[in-house]
This record gives C-alpha cells, sequence and structure tokens, in this order.
C-alpha cells in the first residue's frame, strides 16, 4: 500500500468520489438529511429502507433507496462527514 503508484491512485479514487459526491448531493440532498433524522430518531421503518450498498471499513453507508444503483451511484459521507459517492459495495467491515 506504500507504493507510490497505488497512493496516487487510492488519491485520484478519492477526488473522483469526492466530485461525484458535489454532483449529486444538490440533487440527492433530501435523502442524506432523511437518512440522519431516522438515525437520530432510531426510525427502523426508513433505516430498513435503506440501501444496502457500503463500505463499512471507510464508514461510508448508502444512504438512498434500496433498488437505487441503476440510476445512480451509492451516496454517503465520508467518516470525517463529507459527503461521498461510490460504484460498487464491500462487505460491512466495522
Amino acid at each position: 500500500m506504500s507504493d507510490p503508484e497505488v497512493q496516487r491512485l487510492r488519491e485520484e479514487i478519492e477526488e473522483l468520489e469526492a466530485s461525484l459526491a458535489r454532483e449529486l448531493s444538490p440533487m440527492l440532498r433530501r435523502f442524506q438529511e432523511r437518512y440522519d433524522r431516522a438515525v437520530q430518531d432510531a426510525d427502523l421503518d426508513i433505516l430498513s429502507r435503506s440501501c444496502p450498498g457500503k463500505h463499512g471499513r471507510w464508514g461510508r453507508i448508502c444512504v438512498l433507496d434500496a433498488g437505487h444503483q441503476a440510476e445512480y451511484p451509492h451516496l454517503g459521507t465520508t467518516s470525517e462527514g463529507q459527503p461521498v459517492a461510490w460504484v460498487g459495495s464491500a462487505p460491512d467491515e466495522d
């Protein structure tokens, strides 16, 4: 992982994910707000409808409804609270 090319590719992917999130966030902000409110209120009905796509190791959980992947990539936030969008998913590694 310390190889300079690996580091360069990681940084490039992170920038692309951040750029995609900046593009999608204004249109999909209501999903993030709904998810945040559901977490705060422990609204399991809403949380159970959220997309199962996640990148657990990085603290990402997709806030869109399940089944959306054909139309949009996953959208969530990084562990630092920044918007991020990504393609594909990973097992929960928390």
